[in-house]
Protein backbone atom coordinates (compact mmCIF):
# COMPACT_ATOMS: atom_id res chain seq x y z
CA UNK A 1 0.00 0.00 0.00
CA UNK A 2 1.36 3.31 -1.31
CA UNK A 3 1.79 6.32 1.26
CA UNK A 4 -1.07 8.28 -0.67
CA UNK A 5 -3.79 5.07 -0.20
CA UNK A 6 -2.69 4.62 3.65
CA UNK A 7 -3.69 8.70 4.08
CA UNK A 8 -6.89 8.20 1.83
CA UNK A 9 -8.09 4.97 4.05
CA UNK A 10 -7.20 7.02 7.38
CA UNK A 11 -9.66 9.55 5.72
CA UNK A 12 -11.97 7.09 4.43
CA UNK A 13 -11.94 5.75 8.08
CA UNK A 14 -13.01 8.65 9.97
CA UNK A 15 -15.78 9.37 7.14
CA UNK A 16 -17.27 5.84 6.95
CA UNK A 17 -20.87 5.17 8.37
CA UNK A 18 -22.71 1.70 8.43
CA UNK A 19 -26.18 1.36 8.03
CA UNK A 20 -26.88 3.17 11.30
CA UNK A 21 -28.17 6.84 10.77
CA UNK A 22 -28.46 6.60 6.76
CA UNK A 23 -32.25 8.21 5.92
CA UNK A 24 -31.93 6.90 2.51
CA UNK A 25 -34.18 4.21 2.35
CA UNK A 26 -32.43 2.64 -0.89
CA UNK A 27 -28.71 2.79 0.42
CA UNK A 28 -30.10 1.13 4.48
CA UNK A 29 -31.19 -1.95 1.81
CA UNK A 30 -27.94 -2.09 -0.22
CA UNK A 31 -25.93 -2.07 2.72
CA UNK A 32 -28.27 -4.65 4.63
CA UNK A 33 -28.78 -6.87 2.09
CA UNK A 34 -25.41 -6.53 0.05
CA UNK A 35 -22.55 -5.22 1.67
CA UNK A 36 -22.86 -6.81 4.84
CA UNK A 37 -24.52 -9.80 3.58
CA UNK A 38 -20.83 -11.37 3.53
CA UNK A 39 -21.48 -14.02 0.93
CA UNK A 40 -18.69 -13.83 -1.42
CA UNK A 41 -16.77 -11.71 -3.34
CA UNK A 42 -18.73 -7.94 -2.91
CA UNK A 43 -17.97 -7.12 -6.75
CA UNK A 44 -17.88 -10.45 -8.70
CA UNK A 45 -20.92 -11.87 -6.51
CA UNK A 46 -22.91 -9.79 -4.01
CA UNK A 47 -23.69 -7.01 -6.17
CA UNK A 48 -24.61 -8.59 -9.30
CA UNK A 49 -26.62 -11.01 -7.31
CA UNK A 50 -28.28 -7.53 -5.48
CA UNK A 51 -29.12 -5.35 -8.33
CA UNK A 52 -28.80 -8.27 -11.40
CA UNK A 53 -26.06 -9.55 -13.26
CA UNK A 54 -26.79 -7.33 -16.92
CA UNK A 55 -27.35 -4.40 -14.70
CA UNK A 56 -23.97 -4.09 -12.89
CA UNK A 57 -20.56 -2.42 -15.03
CA UNK A 58 -17.38 -2.34 -13.62
CA UNK A 59 -15.76 0.86 -15.59
CA UNK A 60 -11.93 0.43 -16.51
CA UNK A 61 -9.27 1.20 -14.21
CA UNK A 62 -7.61 4.09 -16.17
CA UNK A 63 -9.06 7.41 -14.30
CA UNK A 64 -9.16 9.14 -17.78
CA UNK A 65 -12.26 7.46 -19.47
CA UNK A 66 -14.51 7.29 -16.14
CA UNK A 67 -16.44 10.43 -16.87
CA UNK A 68 -16.60 9.25 -20.46
CA UNK A 69 -17.86 5.55 -19.01
CA UNK A 70 -20.35 7.64 -16.66
CA UNK A 71 -22.91 8.35 -19.64
CA UNK A 72 -23.89 4.11 -19.89
CA UNK A 73 -25.49 5.10 -16.65
CA UNK A 74 -29.79 4.83 -16.30
CA UNK A 75 -32.38 4.11 -14.02
CA UNK A 76 -31.61 -0.10 -13.79
CA UNK A 77 -27.78 0.23 -14.06
CA UNK A 78 -24.86 0.10 -11.26
CA UNK A 79 -21.46 1.62 -12.06
CA UNK A 80 -18.46 0.12 -10.53
CA UNK A 81 -15.38 2.53 -10.40
CA UNK A 82 -12.02 0.62 -9.16
CA UNK A 83 -9.41 1.78 -7.45
CA UNK A 84 -10.90 5.60 -6.44
CA UNK A 85 -8.15 6.56 -3.85
CA UNK A 86 -5.31 4.60 -5.48
CA UNK A 87 -3.54 7.97 -6.69
CA UNK A 88 -3.94 11.37 -6.36
CA UNK A 89 -5.53 11.43 -9.98
CA UNK A 90 -7.86 8.70 -9.33
CA UNK A 91 -9.13 10.25 -6.10
CA UNK A 92 -9.86 13.62 -8.54
CA UNK A 93 -11.49 12.06 -10.92
CA UNK A 94 -14.12 10.34 -8.63
CA UNK A 95 -14.46 13.39 -6.60
CA UNK A 96 -15.50 15.22 -10.26
CA UNK A 97 -17.78 12.34 -10.61
CA UNK A 98 -19.23 12.87 -7.06
CA UNK A 99 -19.88 16.76 -7.59
CA UNK A 100 -21.38 15.43 -11.59
CA UNK A 101 -25.03 17.05 -11.69
CA UNK A 102 -25.73 14.06 -13.41
CA UNK A 103 -25.31 11.19 -11.31
CA UNK A 104 -27.99 11.34 -8.41
CA UNK A 105 -25.71 8.72 -6.17
CA UNK A 106 -22.07 8.18 -5.21
CA UNK A 107 -20.93 6.09 -2.55
CA UNK A 108 -17.63 5.42 -1.30
CA UNK A 109 -16.51 2.08 -0.24
CA UNK A 110 -12.76 3.04 -0.33
CA UNK A 111 -11.12 0.34 -2.88
CA UNK A 112 -13.91 1.51 -5.40
CA UNK A 113 -17.20 3.68 -5.59
CA UNK A 114 -20.60 3.19 -6.49
CA UNK A 115 -22.65 5.49 -9.35
CA UNK A 116 -26.74 5.00 -9.07
CA UNK A 117 -29.43 6.32 -10.54
CA UNK A 118 -32.92 5.84 -9.94
CA UNK A 119 -36.14 7.66 -11.01
CA UNK A 120 -37.24 7.92 -7.21
CA UNK A 121 -34.19 10.15 -6.19
CA UNK A 122 -35.41 13.64 -5.90
CA UNK A 123 -31.64 14.67 -4.65
CA UNK A 124 -28.11 13.98 -5.13
CA UNK A 125 -26.40 12.12 -2.41
CA UNK A 126 -22.69 10.96 -1.38
CA UNK A 127 -22.16 8.78 0.97
CA UNK A 128 -19.26 7.04 2.84
CA UNK A 129 -20.10 3.16 3.66
CA UNK A 130 -18.02 0.38 5.40
CA UNK A 131 -18.78 -2.86 3.61
CA UNK A 132 -17.22 -4.65 6.50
Amino acid sequence: MSLYTFKQRILYLRKAKNRHGIHSPFVYRLIDKCLLSGDGDLYGERLPAYFGKENVIVLKQDPLKWREQSAALNNERVLVVPGIHKTPQHTERWNALVADERILLTIDLFDAGLLVNRNEFKEKQHFVLKTK
